[in-house]
């Protein structure tokens, strides 16, 4: 880790180069890149967020998609409107900051309402709750949108009932959205208060087949509540899809749409899918995708939609998929993508 911290600009960008040209072969245009849990060196807090290795691919021409750039939003306030200011381009903004609430279920580190399974423990918060009120407010007084990693469902209540005050005193965002991420446990009681704060669900189609076969022996009976992706939508509340690469990597974007279509593994476990009132319809994973995912970077004016207008990043698909069964998605090809109307695959 200390040699990959160490790292210069030039070898950051000959590492980024191939991996931005594997995912234009997967039909994407736009990737949002967030912050990790910042580590101390001995240059100072390194959160894995590098602008400077973007810009080296753009001035090589080598960029081949639009980077939103999340740095940890520990970094204060004066930091992320410097590179805001300073990472500001065509293809390269800095949309925003992130937070870390709590932890995961898995680890018992989800922060929850109430103890876990068979457990004398909830959870804590990553940040102590009084300052991550204090985050929030910091961020909606200066116009930073935040993506904010709530997997518990008290994590995800106190982040609700933080930007629902942090709105009432300074108003909304004149300009993009605060995102929840992940969402996993919650409470059906807050899901309507999201829509009520303009917050949008950011969720991964691929997490509940990750983890459904032992999720319950941790949070019981709740294990029934989670990942409420159809309930979102019925609710009103915009959805945007996500990979959580590297936490889940190769996933391909119809990978996504399936996942999300039959809450199945791509080997079709379980059968009939995992609490399947949650699954989503096509449009609905189409949405996801795509419109929803340009709106949590604050990208909707621009991309994510083909209207008159907007910039031509499109995705070329080998078939019609409108008529398909979900379980055929999964497999199909991309013949080409455009960004901004020129060629980055074909």
């Amino acid at each position: 880790m200390h040699e990959i911290f160490n790292y210069s600009d030039q070898k950051r960008a000959a590492i980024l180069r191939p991996y931005l040209t594997k995912l234009t072969q997967y039909g994407i245009t736009s990737v949002c890149d967030l912050a990790l849990l910042p580590a101390k060196t001995a240059a100072g807090m390194d959160d894995q967020i590098y602008p400077a290795a973007y810009k080296n691919l753009a001035l090589q021409n080598h960029l081949p998609v639009r980077v939103n750039l999340y740095p940890y939003f520990g970094r204060g306030v004066a930091e992320i409107k410097q590179l805001r200011q300073k990472f500001t381009t065509e293809q390269i903004k800095v949309a925003g900051g992130k937070l870390f609430f709590d932890g995961v279920t898995s680890s018992y580190t989800a922060w929850m309402k109430s103890n876990y399974e068979q457990k004398e423990i909830r959870g804590t918060p990553n940040i102590a709750p009084n300052l991550m009120k204090n985050l929030i407010f910091l961020a909606a007084e200066n116009q930073i949108p935040l993506r904010i990693h709530t997997i518990g469902d008290q994590a995800i209540h106190q982040a609700i009932l933080d930007f629902q005050a942090a709105t009432a005193k300074f108003g909304s965002l004149k300009s993009g959205h605060h995102c929840l991420e992940h969402l996993e446990t919650i409470d059906p009681n807050d899901i309507s208060l999201l829509k009520k704060n303009d917050l949008i669900a950011s969720i991964q189609p691929s997490h509940p087949l990750l983890d459904y076969q032992t999720v319950s022996q941790y949070v019981g009976r709740r294990a029934a509540r989670m990942w409420p992706f159809a309930t979102f939508f019925q609710r009103n509340i915009p959805v945007a899809f996500g990979t959580d690469s590297p936490v889940v990597t190769d996933i391909r974007p119809m990978q996504n749409i399936y996942f999300a279509m039959t809450r199945q593994t791509l080997n079709g476990d379980p059968p009939g899918g995992w609490h399947p009132k949650e699954k989503l319809s096509l449009f609905q994973a189409l949405q996801g995708q795509t419109i929803n995912a340009a709106k949590a970077c604050s990208l909707e004016e621009q991309t994510g939609s083909l209207q008159v207008g907007k910039s031509a990043d499109i995705c070329v698909l080998e078939r019609n998929i409108e008529n398909l069964a979900a379980d055929q998605l999964k497999n199909i090809q991309v013949d080409a993508t455009l960004l901004a109307g020129n060629w980055t695959f074909k």
